[in-house]
C-alpha cells in the first residue's frame, strides 16, 4: 500500500480540525444530494465575510463535499488575474481529475502563442518609424507593461484599454488591429488577442458541457473574490445567465466567496437561484471544539482564546499556542481587517473611527482630528466591508470593532483618551443646539443619543472621574425609562 503524501496528510488534519458551520455545511450538501431540476437548487453560493472569519477553509470543505459526491471540481484564487488564466486554471485542474478540456487548453495555447506575435508586430512597428505605428506600438507595449495580456475587458481592444491613454487608443487600436490582420489573416486569430474572452468563452462552456456528461455535478470555487470580482462578476453572470457564450451544462455549481457582498445590479434578480450567506465568527462552543482539536483543552485558555480572537477561526488557530497573547490576537484581526497594504494614514484614520458606536462626518472628523476634508473620510470608511447601516447610522461590525478598541486602548492610550474627549466635546455641543433638558430628552431621540453618547465617550475618556457622576444621574435617568437607564 503506498504511503500518503506530505500534502494529504496536511489535508487529513485540517479535516480532522473542522469545527462548526454545520447550517453551511448541511446546506451545501443538501443541494448537491438533489437535483439540477429541483426548485430549491441553487446553481450558485456567494459567500462573504469579513477577512480571517473563514471563507477559504469552508470553500474548501465544500469542495471536499462535492468531490466526495463525484463533482469534477476546481478552486480558483486571486492568483489569476484575468479570464484566460482562471480558464486556464480551470482546464489544469480538471485534467489532474483525468478529464481534459483539450480543445479549450488548444485554444488558449493559441490566444499566448497568437499575444507573443501580436508584441513582436508593435515592437517592429514601433522600430519601422513613427508616425502611423505610434498608436499599434503604444498599445501593444502597454500589455507588456502592465502585465494584463488577457483581461478582456473591452471588446475590440481587450486587454490594452486599461492602460493606454483614451486618444493615443482610439489613435492606434484601429491601425494595430489592421497590422494583426494582415499577419494573421485568419479572423478567428485577431479576435483571441483583441477579444480573448469572446472568444474563449464558447469553447469553455462546449467542454464544460462535455464534460458534465460524464459527472453528476461540476463544482467551480471562487475564492478570495473581492480581488477578482472585477474581471470575473460580470463575466460569469453572463455565463451562467444569458446566452452571450452558449449554453452551460445544468449541473454546474459556482461557488463566490469574498469580502464584500454580492453586487446587487449584477445578482439582485437571480434570488431564487442564488445563496447568499453572510459568514458570522465562531460561537464560544465552536470556538472551544476547535482549541479542543489543536490540544487546548483548559476551560480557562479556551475562554481567554475566544475573547482574544473575537471567533475569528484564523485566530483561535493563531492563537491555540498563545492563549495568553490578547494584544497580539487584537493586532492580528486588524490585519486581517483593514489589508497590510493600507497607507498609514487611511489605516490610523479607520482606526480612530472604530471609537464612535455610530458614523457620520462629524463624528468622523472628531475620531481622527482632521477636519480638511470630512465627507471625503466619512466616504471612504463606509465603502469599507465591514461598515453597514449606509442608509441609516453606519456602523462598525461588531466582529471588527472590538479588536480594533482593543488595539487602540493598549497601544496608543493617549490618543484613545483625546479622540474620546473630542467626541465627547461634540455631543455635548450637539446636546446643546437642540435644546435638552433632564425632562424633554426622552421626547426627542436625538436629543438622548446625543447625551448617551457624549457619556460613553467621557467614561471612556476619563473612567475614574465620570463613573461617580453618571452613577448620580441614575434616579433621574430611571425616570426617563429602561432606554436612558
Amino acid at each position: 500500500m503506498p504511503q500518503p503524501t506530505l500534502q494529504e496528510l496536511i489535508r487529513r488534519r485540517r479535516q480532522g480540525a473542522f469545527v462548526g458551520r454545520e447550517r453551511e455545511l448541511e446546506l451545501f450538501a443538501r443541494n448537491l444530494d438533489g437535483t439540477p431540476t429541483d426548485p430549491t437548487h441553487r446553481f450558485l453560493f456567494h459567500v462573504h465575510g469579513v477577512g480571517g472569519v473563514g471563507k477559504s477553509t469552508l470553500v474548501r470543505e465544500w469542495e471536499r463535499l462535492a468531490a466526495g459526491r463525484g463533482a469534477l471540481t476546481a478552486y480558483v484564487d486571486d492568483s489569476a488575474h484575468s479570464v484566460p488564466e482562471v480558464m486556464a486554471v480551470i482546464a489544469e485542474q480538471f485534467a489532474r481529475q483525468g478529464r481534459p478540456l483539450k480543445a479549450l487548453e488548444k485554444r488558449l495555447e493559441a490566444h499566448r502563442r497568437r499575444v507573443h506575435e501580436a508584441l513582436a508586430v508593435g515592437g517592429a512597428e514601433a522600430d519601422g518609424g513613427q508616425g502611423a505605428a505610434e498608436g499599434a506600438s503604444a498599445v501593444s507595449s502597454a500589455v507588456v507593461r502592465a502585465g494584463l495580456v488577457g483581461v478582456g475587458m473591452v471588446p475590440g481592444v481587450g486587454a490594452f484599454a486599461p492602460v493606454v491613454d483614451g486618444e493615443r487608443l482610439a489613435r492606434g487600436a484601429d491601425r494595430f488591429a489592421a497590422s494583426l490582420s494582415a499577419r494573421f489573416r485568419d479572423q478567428e486569430d485577431v479576435r483571441l488577442v483583441l477579444d480573448p474572452v469572446r472568444a474563449l468563452s464558447p469553447v469553455l462552456l462546449t467542454e464544460l458541457g462535455r464534460v458534465a456528461e460524464e459527472v453528476p455535478w461540476t463544482a467551480l470555487f471562487f475564492d478570495t473574490y473581492e480581488n477578482t470580482a472585477p474581471f470575473l462578476d460580470g463575466w460569469l453572470r453572463d455565463l451562467t445567465t444569458t446566452d452571450r457564450y452558449g449554453a452551460a451544462p445544468g449541473n454546474l455549481v459556482l461557488t463566490l466567496a469574498g469580502r464584500h457582498r454580492p453586487d446587487r445590479v449584477l445578482w439582485g434578480g437571480q434570488a431564487e437561484l442564488v445563496a447568499h450567506l453572510p459568514l458570522e465568527p465562531l460561537t464560544e462552543d465552536e470556538s472551544r471544539r476547535l482549541l479542543a482539536a489543536r490540544g487546548v483543552e483548559d476551560a480557562s485558555a479556551q475562554r481567554a482564546v475566544w475573547e482574544g480572537s473575537a471567533g475569528l477561526p484564523v485566530l483561535v488557530s493563531a492563537l491555540a499556542d498563545h492563549p495568553g497573547d490578547t494584544l497580539l490576537a487584537g493586532a492580528t484581526a486588524v490585519d486581517r481587517f483593514l489589508g497590510r497594504a493600507l497607507p498609514p494614514r487611511e489605516r490610523e484614520a479607520a482606526l480612530a473611527c472604530a471609537l464612535p458606536r455610530t458614523l457620520d462626518e462629524d463624528v468622523c472628523a472628531a475620531a481622527t482630528g482632521e477636519d480638511d476634508d470630512p465627507a471625503a473620510l466619512f466616504a471612504a470608511l463606509t465603502a469599507l466591508p465591514f461598515v453597514s447601516g449606509h442608509e441609516g447610522a453606519p456602523r462598525y461590525h461588531d466582529l471588527v470593532r472590538a479588536p480594533m478598541l482593543h488595539l487602540r486602548r493598549t497601544t496608543a492610550p493617549t490618543r484613545w483618551r483625546a479622540a474620546h474627549l473630542r467626541l465627547a466635546a461634540l455631543h455635548e455641543q450637539r446636546y446643546e443646539e437642540l435644546g435638552g433638558t433632564d425632562e424633554s430628552d426622552a421626547a426627542d431621540p436625538a436629543r438622548l443619543h446625543a447625551r448617551l453618547e457624549a457619556a460613553y465617550h467621557r467614561l471612556c475618556a476619563q473612567p475614574a472621574a465620570t463613573l461617580p457622576q453618571l452613577l448620580a444621574q441614575g434616579p433621574r435617568a430611571a425616570r426617563l425609562g429602561a432606554a436612558f437607564a
